[in-house]
């Protein structure tokens, strides 16, 4: 690491190794309080050596398809992070992949709160209201967002059971739409 400053390093290879390519789908992720955005990077940013971002972050950390470790700064600190390419074995086939691996530091002594959790968004607005963006909805989020929380306030509230919570939610979307 060329930084002078300490730093906490998390390795790749974080999250469920159990599905087809999870080198795929894992990124490095920064939410930079300049922009207001969430940045992602995949391992092959970093192909060539290390890829430094120094900033204000409200996180920095890796993700897969449904989980997400990071590290949580203090509020008007100043993160020196660092992305690597880094290669972990693979019980599956024997072959190492390139995971993105990642290192947070930048202040004298780094006190940086830490989460490791689901992608589930209570949870991650209670942690910070920021992570939240890591939830991929894709396209199609004007749709599937509501969708997603009529369906959990269905099942949490009234029926207790998605699978019915499924069923009576497209019985209501079928009535209105039918209208």
């Amino acid at each position: 690491m060329a930084s002078a400053s300490p730093s906490d390093l998390m390795r790749g290879g974080f999250g469920d190794m159990e599905v087809a390519n999870p080198y795929s789908h894992q990124s490095a992720i920064r939410w930079d309080l300049k922009d207001e955005k969430l940045d992602r990077d995949s391992a092959k940013t970093a192909k060539n050596g290390p890829v430094y971002n120094d900033g204000s972050f409200s996180f920095f950390g890796v993700e897969d398809q449904l989980f997400a470790a990071v590290f949580i700064p203090p509020i008007d600190s100043t993160l020196k992070t660092t992305l690597f390419d880094d290669s972990v074995p693979i019980a599956a086939n024997s072959s190492e992949e390139a995971y993105p691996g990642i290192a947070a530091g930048g202040e004298a002594r780094n006190q940086m709160g830490f989460f490791v959790g689901p992608k589930e968004g209570d949870i991650l607005e209670r942690v910070n209201p920021n992570l939240s963006h890591v939830i991929d909805w894709g396209w199609f989020r004007l749709i599937a967002q509501p969708l997603f929380i009529m369906l959990r306030e269905l099942n949490n509230k009234f029926i207790h059971s998605y699978g019915w919570s499924i069923i009576v939610l497209t019985v209501i979307s079928t009535l209105r739409c039918s209208r």
